[in-house]
């Protein structure tokens, strides 16, 4: 159908016999032409839904046959005629909402006494609001977003008058500058009210009472005010409640555990009040229910998991409490959810990795707790999210790179975390600020402008050859089995060692010998007893080999061989260094052992070294090969010559 544009034709004042006259949403622009007042017959003119300006003609109160007039969303401007309500005795349904009339509300139209429908809303009336009790017939009330006023006198007389219209089904009074406090005469109204609104005003006082007698109650709105007190129990008689709004005034106490009868409950909205205890878990029978928010109260203790059975809830605030414990893993359950906030609480735990299945999520706020943990890599999987705030946790590990991948994300906030490594580099990452990922200390970016912008470091250059990781775990377990190896080797030779040294202490000649790592010369000199031609077992190129008897701090002697060098030889120094490595790093079992070594200053304050070995006691091996008297020679069996071999060598008399 098209459109009908430009003015009203004033030839429709020429069709006196036309009963109705209807041309809604169209494109009018013009004023309402003073000739329709001529149409004596007219009983329902509807010109609602265009761009229709000016006052409404004062003809058009000539129309007493008018029994509907619907001049809804125009610019009209102006006052309404006084006798308004004299002048269409017959009218039943008088729309005028969403214009730009001004000035009081007629007194008269408590003459149309047959008017079911009254909407004045979205308008600019000021005053007081008329007492409307001759209307019998009134079903619906409409004065909402105007400039209307009241003081508690007033409100005895509104709403008192209202009791009359025992037909009254919709009373609505929001968003004016309605005062004072509500009488008592509130629950005396018609018992076939469905819907009460005062919305968005200035009264206070208690929360009103009597609400319960309104059994067809279907919607209670009294949000944006300043009642207080506790919500009445009596609020659960109300079974066929929908809509329950009292958000934003100063309600305090405990919210009752009333729900269990609000079984068609939809909509719940108590947040920014004063109420304190904890969730009611009677929430569960409201299976119908859409919207739970509790936003800016003083609740307390963990969020119930029976929230979570509630399959057509999509939208759960909780923010601004002091909620303790953990996000249930059930949230995950919630398919349909679009709107989760429950930032500003005291939650703690890991972010449930469940969350990633409400496939409807849109908006996903935990800000402000003392979450801990990895962000779940399926948050990704979200591709609904347009908005996302995680900040001030104590969040670990990785920014999930499939965050990048939601096209739709227009909000993120991830700051104040411990997050660290690469931030991702598109959609919604492309334009993040400073102030969305500031406080996290170890993140750090790819691009050199990116890591300017968001004040992080340059992440390091990657190795391009880096391995899978299934060659990673394999050098992993081989490495792991190697080192297991060596220390069961490790062990196996201390052993040894321990077991070849305790034979030794049993079977050698010295078994009470104690080694220590280094000698004095005053120590070498007194086991000696001053080197001492007694001691002298014999000499060699470089110096010569003494017994020496050193007494340990237990009282124990340790015979041992020390071979003093002659220093004024220009090749000694070199020879003890060879003698030193050589012994250090040879091991055989014709080799003497060293026991220690000796590089000190002598008595006379001379340079003096020395080497410590272990004694042999059968003499010196050139006395037994070349003794001076030849015919006491004795004679040595394949077996004592291969031990005096060794005995000759390890008493230290340097080869030729």
């Amino acid at each position: 159908m098209n459109e009908i544009t430009g003015a009203i034709p004033s030839t429709f004042g020429n069709l006196s016999t036309l009963t109705n006259l209807s041309i809604a949403r169209n494109k009018l622009r013009s004023m309402i032409p003073i000739q329709l007042g001529q149409l004596q017959n007219l009983k329902s003119l509807q010109l609602s839904e265009n761009e229709l300006s000016g006052m409404i003609p004062f003809s058009i109160y000539n129309m007493s046959s008018l029994e509907f007039l619907s001049l809804t969303k125009n610019n009209l401007v102006g006052n309404l005629n006084t006798n308004i309500g004299v002048a269409f005795p017959n009218l039943t349904s008088l729309f005028l909402s969403q214009n730009k009339l001004e000035g009081p509300i007629p007194n008269s139209l408590s003459n149309a006494s047959q008017l079911q429908f009254l909407d004045l809303s979205s308008n600019m009336f000021s005053g007081v609001i008329p007492l409307l009790g001759n209307l019998n017939y009134i079903r619906t009330l409409r004065f909402g977003q105007n400039y209307l006023s009241s003081t508690t006198e007033q409100n005895y007389k509104v709403f008192g008058s209202l009791t009359n219209c025992t037909q009254l089904e919709n009373l609505h009074m929001n968003s004016n500058k309605l005062a004072g406090q509500l009488p008592s005469s509130v629950a005396n109204l018609s018992a076939s009210l469905q819907g009460f609104c005062i919305d968005d005003n200035f009264l206070n006082g208690d929360f009103p009472q009597g609400f319960e007698n309104l059994h067809n109650l279907t919607s209670l709105s009294i949000h944006r005010n300043f009642f207080t007190g506790q919500i009445p129990n009596a609020i659960g008689k109300l079974q066929l409640l929908q809509k329950f709004t009292i958000s934003e005034n100063m309600l305090s106490g405990e919210i009752p555990d009333i729900f269990g009868n609000l079984t068609r409950l939809y909509w719940l909205i108590m947040g920014n009040n004063q109420l304190t205890g904890r969730i009611p878990t009677s929430l569960a029978k409201c299976q119908q229910v859409t919207t739970i928010s509790l936003e800016g109260n003083r609740l307390s203790g963990t969020i119930t998991k029976q929230i979570f059975v509630l399959p057509s809830l999509n939208t759960l605030l909780l923010a601004s409490n002091s909620l303790s414990g953990s996000l249930p893993r059930e949230v995950g359950s919630l398919k349909q959810l679009e709107n989760i906030d429950v930032s500003d609480n005291q939650l703690s735990g890991n972010i449930p990795a469940e969350i990633g299945h409400c496939s409807s999520l849109q908006s996903l706020g935990m800000a402000r707790n003392k979450l801990t943990g990895l962000i779940p890599d399926n948050l990704g999987d979200l591709k609904a999210l347009t908005r996302l705030d995680l900040s001030s946790n104590n969040l670990l590990g990785l920014i999930p790179n499939d965050l990048e991948d939601l096209s739709d994300l227009q909000f993120l906030n991830l700051s104040f975390n411990r997050l660290e490594g690469q931030v991702p580099s598109k959609n919604i990452f492309a334009n993040l600020s400073w102030n969305s990922v500031q406080g996290n200390y170890k993140l750090c970016a790819t691009d050199q402008e990116i890591a300017g912008k968001l004040r992080v470091s340059m992440c390091p250059r990657e190795d391009k050859s880096t391995m899978p990781w299934v060659v990673k775990i394999v050098i992993l377990i081989s490495v792991f089995i190697v080192l297991v190896s060596a220390i069961f080797c490790s062990i196996w030779v201390w052993m040894m060692q321990k077991k070849k040294k305790s034979s030794h202490g049993v079977n050698g000649s010295h078994p009470h010998m104690v080694f220590q790592p280094s000698f004095s010369y005053s120590e070498i000199r007194a086991a000696t007893n001053g080197f001492v031609t007694e001691n002298l077992i014999g000499k060699g190129g470089f110096g010569s080999v003494y017994k020496a008897v050193f007494t340990s701090e237990k009282g124990l002697n340790n015979t041992l061989a020390v071979k003093v060098l002659d220093l004024k030889q220009s090749r000694a120094s070199k020879s003890f260094d060879v003698e030193c490595e050589a012994f250090r790093n040879v091991r055989h079992r014709n080799l003497v052992k060293i026991v220690s070594s000796c590089s000190g200053i002598d008595h006379t304050g001379s340079e003096f070294k020395a080497l410590i070995m272990e004694y042999m006691c059968n003499g010196n091996l050139d006395e037994w090969l070349y003794p001076n008297d030849i015919e006491s020679k004795p004679t040595l069996s394949l077996t004592q010559t291969e031990h005096f071999h060794r005995c000759g060598f390890c008493t230290g008399l340097p080869a030729p």
